[in-house]
């Protein structure tokens, strides 16, 4: 995967409320509601992992990662051997029929995810395919996915979506 894409101006706005521009979403992890996906917005592809939940997991905040380095498209053709698209949210469900099928995927999954940027953005919602606050991740914010997860780590995120 050798594609320059360019960054995709539709999210590099400070704030935004609203339906999600996350409609195209290939979920990698769920826990009572997403933890992490790769998502596209116009061709631009996207790594988002959730920071924190509250208490009853209806509200969580997540980290927006850009993948400038490979287009959406090009994700979604590694997951079309386990089924077809439906998104807004697309649960593939990942079969091999051999081991070394199993490593090769998640090798070549992995080398796209580690290329991501920094956090661009956080989002507060119930979902990332629902009504979503984005916030463009300040300066002077230490790295938010070393930080904790879990209800505690929730009422810090929400205080910044207030003081943002």
């Amino acid at each position: 995967m050798t594609t320059t894409v360019t960054s995709n101006p539709c999210l590099i706005s400070d704030e935004f409320e609203g339906n999600s521009p996350f409609q195209k979403n290939i979920v990698l992890g769920y826990y009572d509601g997403v933890t992490e996906a790769v998502a596209g917005v116009l061709g631009q592809a996207f790594y988002i992992k959730m920071l924190a939940w509250d208490a009853n997991q209806d509200v969580r905040c997540y980290a927006v990662m850009e993948l400038e380095h490979v287009p959406f498209s090009e994700l979604e053709q590694m997951f079309t051997s386990f089924g077809l698209p439906c998104y807004p949210d697309w649960f593939p469900r990942l079969g091999f029929p051999d081991k070394q099928l199993e490593d090769d995927f998640r090798n070549r999954l992995h080398s796209v995810i580690e290329k991501k940027s920094a956090v661009r953005w956080v989002m507060l919602g119930e979902n990332i395919s629902g009504v979503v606050k984005i916030r463009k991740m300040a300066a002077d914010i230490t790295n938010p996915m070393t930080q904790s997860q879990g209800d505690s780590a929730i009422g810090e995120w929400v205080r910044y979506f207030q003081n943002t």
